[in-house]
């Protein structure tokens, strides 16, 4: 990608909860971070509780943080 002329990496996080999908998590964050890429790397999380994960990607090398504020407690949706 960083050859190809990119110059961020998005990554939308799903956590089979608040949308129907699995996806990468915060250690994807950081195995990039660790092999040298240096590109901002911008993570949408549509998780839930989203206060719960938040500091994992935060504590991994992550550059912006993107995410839909629903109290954990007030989920208005499909039964899990």
């Amino acid at each position: 990608m960083i050859e190809a002329g990119a110059d961020l990496i998005h990554f939308d996080v799903m956590d089979n909860h608040y949308v129907p999908n699995l996806t990468v998590g915060p250690v994807v964050c950081e195995a990039l971070k660790r092999r040298g890429v240096t590109l901002p790397i911008d993570v949408h999380l549509m998780v839930r509780p989203v206060d719960r994960i938040v500091p994992d990607f935060a504590a991994r090398g992550r550059a912006t943080l993107a995410f839909i504020l629903k109290p954990a407690n007030t989920w208005i949706g499909p039964s899990t």
